[in-house]
């Protein structure tokens, strides 16, 4: 299975660690956020963490609006990116 060739490098498994350690003291950070600034630093976080073309999150706000996060690879075409966005918001 190609998993377990990636997960039995040192290296891969020292940068999953620390990936985990952020992710635990992420929530000490959050002490005085309000939700718009918990979902940055956890879109943020995935982005760079997962090696991600692209993070949406999408909060709830007062009323019946969506707060919608979404950050991507710098060398992702906008245009795709706007599709994506679109394509996102249809479903919900």
């Amino acid at each position: 299975m190609p998993w377990t060739e990636q997960l039995a490098n040192p290296d891969e498994l020292r940068r999953c660690i620390s990936d985990l350690v952020a992710l635990s003291t992420l929530p000490a950070a959050w002490r005085n956020y309000d939700m718009r600034q918990i979902g940055d630093s956890i879109v943020a976080a995935l982005v760079s963490m997962l090696d991600a073309d692209f993070v949406f999150i999408a909060l709830p706000s007062h009323g019946n609006q969506l707060i919608e996060l979404i950050r991507s690879d710098p060398k992702l075409n906008p245009a795709r990116l706007d599709h994506v966005r679109t394509m996102l918001q249809s479903t919900s």
